[in-house]
């Protein structure tokens, strides 16, 4: 079964395949590594922040169509190899490298404009507005758990992030259809209230989400804790101002217990 599913994963990969090395560029990147720090339990917190400038060197790095092809047998290593042979050994070089690796990958693969479909100068403006509006994204958060993530169905998990991409995909290759620019110079009037900026806000929303999901998962393969947690771990959405008020709001600096963890 774990060889099917090897299969199904790089099947999966060759259609996602970059165009001409396109991604979100550092700044782009390296603000979604930084929007995970609240959502994290203190100790994973300050185990991620321990080397950032090495860990934000890896994940501004454009992947190649060769690591691209080498993903699914990367993602297992990850998931699973690393975190155990960490619990076994205690070394932590590989866990810090683990992790930096798959927020690089998580972040990658929801950037809707790889896609080979996207017009390069409309990729091109897409990035553009994405970096001039990061500020104003609102720090929406979808949840510590993944049914498929946590049942190591990893063929699901990147199915289910493909398909969401690729509907977003489909909306910057064909801009006129929904109410979208087609000429890339025209995107500079765009603001929060357009469909780009809802594209680039969901899809970062839920990249950073996800990168959480993804190390709470290899945390927890390595007996990690998570009794600190910002926010309770069956948490399914937060929308700050909309969610129910919390006893402590999530902060970079910190975090109050919340919620039931497993054991």
């Amino acid at each position: 079964m774990r060889y099917l599913r090897i299969l199904g994963l790089t099947g999966l990969m060759l259609i996602l395949a970059p165009f001409g090395g396109a991604a979100w560029d550092c700044a782009v990147q390296t603000w979604a590594y930084r929007q995970t720090y609240p959502w994290l339990p203190t100790a994973l917190r300050r185990l991620i922040t321990l080397h950032e400038d090495a860990a934000l060197a890896t994940v501004c790095r454009p992947p190649t169509p060769a690591e691209v092809q080498a993903l699914p047998r990367r993602l297992p290593y990850w998931l699973k190899e690393v975190p155990q042979h960490f619990y076994q050994t205690g070394r932590l070089a590989p866990v810090l490298q683990a992790f930096s690796e798959s927020a690089r990958w998580v972040l990658w693969l929801h950037d809707p404009a790889v896609y080979r479909e996207v017009d390069p100068a409309i990729r091109r403006a897409f990035y553009d507005f994405t970096r001039r509006h990061l500020d104003v994204i609102p720090p929406v958060f979808y949840g510590y758990r993944d049914p498929d993530l946590e049942a190591g169905r990893w063929d699901l998990w990147l199915q289910k992030v493909q398909a969401e991409s690729r509907a977003h995909a489909q909306m910057l290759a064909r801009p006129a259809e929904f109410g979208l620019p087609s000429e890339p110079t025209a995107w500079t009037d765009l603001d929060f209230r357009s469909t780009a900026f809802g594209i680039a806000a969901l899809r970062l929303q839920r990249g950073i989400s996800r990168v959480v999901q993804v190390w709470l998962y290899l945390w927890r393969q390595g007996h990690g804790s998570l009794r600190d947690l910002p926010l309770p771990y069956d948490t399914d959405l937060y929308i700050p101002h909309l969610s129910r008020p919390l006893a402590a709001t999530p902060q970079v600096s910190g975090g109050q217990p919340a919620g039931k963890v497993p054991e």
